[in-house]
């Protein structure tokens, strides 16, 4: 994973142990590339094992959340833009998600922020 280019993450969706329908509730870091490491600031072994909301405690307002639920639930990959001001952060990505496993999905995303503006700049 560290040679691939752009940021990439294997997480794995985390249950309510209590809901009948198992409804996803978070994702755990299983494995992330050292360009992830360096965005969020810690080595890998501090990533891996934790919750993604405990490094991108807003992803469930970005609608950043559903989305990677959505991949997980159906087992359709999925590729979007987002935009994302929280969090200490304002970029704008490009974002592919695919499932892996029964409940995992990796993640691969990129900056577009300066392609994102100039385009918002010419409208």
């Amino acid at each position: 994973m560290d040679g691939a280019q752009g940021y990439l993450a294997y997480c794995e969706a985390v249950r309510d142990p209590e809901d009948s329908g198992g409804q996803i509730v978070d994702f755990f870091c299983t494995r992330t590339n050292e360009t992830v490491n360096q965005l969020i600031g810690l080595p890998g072994e501090q990533i891996v094992g934790q919750r993604m909301t405990a490094f991108f405690p807003s992803m469930k307002e970005s609608g950043l959340f559903e989305k990677y639920c959505a991949v997980v639930e159906t087992g359709q990959p999925q590729r979007f833009e987002l935009h994302y001001p929280y969090d200490g952060f304002d970029n704008y990505t490009d974002v592919q998600a695919a499932p892996l496993g029964a409940d995992g999905l990796v993640i691969s995303y990129s900056f577009i922020s300066e392609l994102k503006k100039s385009q918002l700049a010419q409208q």
